[in-house]
């Protein structure tokens, strides 16, 4: 059986509470986050918003749609399921979702809500919604600056996919960098190594970020440190909005095979304020994912939007009107 980490038991005795919290309270709880809103903040609602929900058109639900009655908990799902329901009980239960739980790599056919989904130029039918946050969503909270960190890159995970193998196989052994898989099937082969705590690991300058089946769990707290984030374009998005991030800007682009490292590592050696200013750029990133009240508020306008496009709110959309108008897609 899995071990519980302190935090996720914290995270699911706190689930468990909230899915006991009477409907009076979660009205209290909606009007407190509302009243946190500003109305200087609707455009950049807005924006997330769209980003999050692209569909702007309206649809029904799927024959396999589930409503909160026959919306039901698994082991291996339990985080997803309870990040999903602790918004949908701010909703009627006799609405219907389509949703899809663990790591999503395709486009669904119809409006799904899913964690992740590959980055699309258009006809995106992926929904985003914040899931296993508890996993997801880590941040440094304080860090040594960068100047003051070792000149070498790191990297640490399991190492199930094949190019996250490539990679630990051809800069295992280079001096520098300390690379490892650390699956623990893979004991014994090349390039395995213990697991390393992300304290230790913001010793370096440089840590490596690599999707594994979906997106990097590491790059959260990566661009929330004082470290520089070593990755490839990203090839699938979060509520994180990792297609968002822009190219040494926020993080400093690798090849998409990774084979130019040293040289990235050289090149952000010898420009120290390049690499300061990709890493401030990369903590501003992150801010805007601190901020709680609005997070929740963001949540509950993705659920709202797609009730109301799918045609199940008899009432309007009283959340899309209370931040300033209906936030349409644009």
């Amino acid at each position: 059986m899995k071990r519980l980490t302190t935090t996720k038991l914290t995270f699911y005795l706190s689930a468990f509470a909230k899915s006991l919290a009477p409907g009076l309270y979660l009205r209290h709880d909606l009007r407190k986050i509302l009243a946190a809103h500003t109305s200087q903040e609707r455009d950049y609602l807005a924006w997330r918003l769209n980003y999050y929900h692209p569909v702007d058109y309206s649809f029904a639900p799927s024959t396999a749609a589930r409503c909160r009655a026959t919306f039901v908990r698994s082991g291996l799902n339990s985080s997803y399921y309870f990040d999903l329901l602790e918004f949908l009980r701010y909703f009627d239960d006799a609405l219907y979702f389509d949703y899809r739980f663990g790591d999503n790599t395709i486009n669904p056919d119809s409006p799904t809500l899913v964690k992740s989904r590959p980055i699309l130029a258009g006809g995106q039918h992926g929904i985003l919604f914040k899931r296993n946050k508890v996993r997801h969503f880590k941040f440094v909270d304080s860090d040594i600056a960068y100047l003051c960190k070792a000149d070498g890159a790191v990297f640490r995970g399991a190492c199930g996919r094949p190019h996250r193998r490539r990679f630990v196989e051809n800069f295992y052994r280079h001096p520098g960098m300390d690379i490892g898989d650390t699956k623990p099937e893979h004991r014994g082969l090349p390039g395995w190594k213990p697991y390393m705590s992300i304290r230790d690991q913001l010793r370096h300058k440089f840590i490596v970020s690599i999707e594994g089946n979906d997106v990097a769990t590491n790059l959260k707290w990566i661009m929330s440190s004082n470290s520089l984030c070593l990755m490839r374009r990203p090839r699938y998005e979060t509520w994180f909005m990792e297609g968002a991030l822009k190219p040494d800007i926020h993080y400093g682009l690798l090849s998409d095979d990774f084979s130019d490292l040293p040289e990235k590592i050289d090149y952000f050696l010898s420009r120290p304020d390049h690499a300061r200013e990709i890493v401030h750029n990369a903590n501003r990133y992150v801010e805007q994912f601190r901020a709680d009240q609005r997070e929740r508020l963001l949540c509950l306008l993705v659920l709202e939007r797609y009730f109301s496009l799918s045609r199940q709110l008899s009432e309007g959309s009283p959340l899309l009107a209370a931040v300033g108008g209906d936030l349409v897609a644009s």
